[in-house]
């Protein structure tokens, strides 16, 4: 029996809505810059403008990279920055603005550039908008990891960036439909297909809801006053800290494993939908992915009270498990429910995948501020900023790696991407690479979640040691 009394959160440490709110409000950015406008870059690149996938997905790995080698440098940057703005605002504000400006530069290339050309346009463009998203997305990570020091309360912060990221969620599987407006295009696009004029300004739309975003908790948070002290870390010895702690390498390796599922098999939806489930009509794919999204969004929010409430009963680790089985179920699911006979039934399996991918990045979260706290009791600081950096560096590197399979992924399924058309072998094997991949990589990620060596009864120790340390210096 657990000589621990029931966990609670004290008074001290429930923080306000409005201050959870607005630290959430960036959730926002997290959703419309790298999924929304992420989503769109093989469609209007490939599809539109007929660049090789496999040229895409390299033109995409080097920004990625150079971000993410990037990345601790900004994480440990901020967590020595001392200013009378703190140490996270001016990362912020400098890259919000700048990835606003990125984000509407990006989808604007001089069309009648070849195909090599275009590539390094869309490499150079996207190498500043990724650097400029991490310079705002770390120091903005590593504040909501250090916004509270309770087990529990800390689900509830991340839960407010997940709340926002879904309201941005309703939007982002519309703004591929919204591209192919009539609104949005020349009445003559001389040949040029529709959605890459349509893009532009819905990227511009999507740069300045992001910029308003991202201003949010630099208006309305304050940064927890005890970290101001501390003496800085030099980035290596930073570094080998922070890839020393045994817990962050299993959640890196959960993380690493989802995200490389949810890489390599995502893009193929679309093209399922444009040209096995629609009969490669653009504009009612666009709309399936809409309604599509939007249910899996309302799915995900409305699951979000659940998973909070039943983290505190069962774990986080548990919690966590049940919602990969979930989306394991959705993914199976998959294999039945997309067909051109019943083009809406694909609705189906989002009510499973949302919800259980939402349990592992809430708590993935969550875990990463507990992380922190075993990583204060060994080191003596406060190093949310590299740990976001780091975490941030394994969710780039996939994402970098991702592109260049999925575009070998489309060639080895035998898609060609200047036919309006795909034979019924390359749409078979497009569903197998759909379903089976994600399957996969969670069953492995349920394994390894069963390892992790994070429990409250264990945390709340940590937390009784740092609390003994703080009122006993010497």
């Amino acid at each position: 029996m657990s000589s621990f009394p029931p966990s609670t959160t004290t008074p001290a440490e429930r923080l306000p809505i409005r201050t959870k709110a607005a630290w959430g409000a960036g959730g926002i950015v997290d959703n419309l810059m790298i999924n929304g406008m992420g989503a769109l870059m093989l469609p209007i690149y490939n599809i539109a403008l007929g660049v090789n996938p496999i040229y895409l997905g390299y033109a995409l790995l080097v920004p990625r990279l150079l971000d993410a080698i990037f990345d601790p440098l900004i994480g440990n940057w901020s967590d020595n920055t001392r200013s009378r703005w703190g140490r996270r605002r001016p990362f912020i504000v400098v890259g919000a603005l700048v990835m606003t400006i990125a984000c509407v530069l990006l989808w604007m290339p001089p069309l009648r550039w070849g195909e090599s050309a275009l590539l390094v346009y869309f490499a150079v463009v996207s190498t500043i908008l990724y650097l400029s998203f991490a310079v705002f997305a770390i120091p903005w990570s590593a504040w909501g990891y250090e916004l509270t020091t309770d087990y529990h309360e800390r689900t509830r912060v991340m839960a407010w960036r997940m709340y926002f990221a879904y309201a941005a969620g309703f939007a982002t599987p519309w703004l591929y439909k919204l591209t192919l407006l009539p609104l949005f295009s020349p009445s003559d696009t001389g040949g040029i297909p529709p959605e890459v004029f349509g893009v532009q300004w819905v990227a511009c739309i999507v740069a300045v809801i992001c910029l308003v975003a991202a201003l949010v908790p630099v208006i309305f948070c304050r940064e927890r006053p005890a970290y101001k002290t501390q003496s800085a870390t030099p980035i290596w010895e930073s570094m080998r800290l922070t890839f020393q702690n045994r817990a962050f390498l299993f959640l890196c390796a959960i993380t690493v494993i989802v995200i490389s599922g949810l890489v390599l098999s995502g893009p193929f939806l679309l093209y399922l939908n444009i040209f096995y489930v629609m009969g490669g009509d653009k504009n009612l794919a666009g709309t399936l992915a809409g309604w599509s999204g939007m249910v899996g969004t309302i799915s995900g929010l409305a699951s979000m009270p659940l998973l909070v409430g039943l983290a505190g009963k069962i774990g986080k680790k548990n919690t966590m498990m049940a919602g990969q089985a979930a989306a394991m179920l959705g993914y199976a699911l998959s294999w039945f429910c997309i067909t051109p006979s019943m083009p809406y039934l694909q609705m189906l399996p989002a009510l499973l995948i949302f919800p259980g991918l939402n349990a592992v990045w809430l708590l993935n979260q969550s875990v990463m501020a507990d992380i922190c706290d075993l990583d204060e009791l060994r080191s003596g600081k406060r190093r949310e900023g590299m740990f976001g950096a780091s975490m941030a560096l394994i969710f780039k590197v996939s994402f970098a790696v991702g592109p260049v399979l999925v575009g070998y992924l489309l060639v080895w399924s035998g898609f060609a991407h200047h036919s309006a058309t795909q034979s019924e072998s390359v749409l078979w094997n497009m569903r197998l690479f759909y379903v089976a991949i994600p399957i996969v990589c969670l069953a492995a990620s349920i394994y390894l979640t069963r390892l992790l060596p994070i429990s409250e009864e264990g945390m709340r120790q940590v937390r009784i040691q740092l609390e003994q340390r703080s009122s006993n210096p010497s």
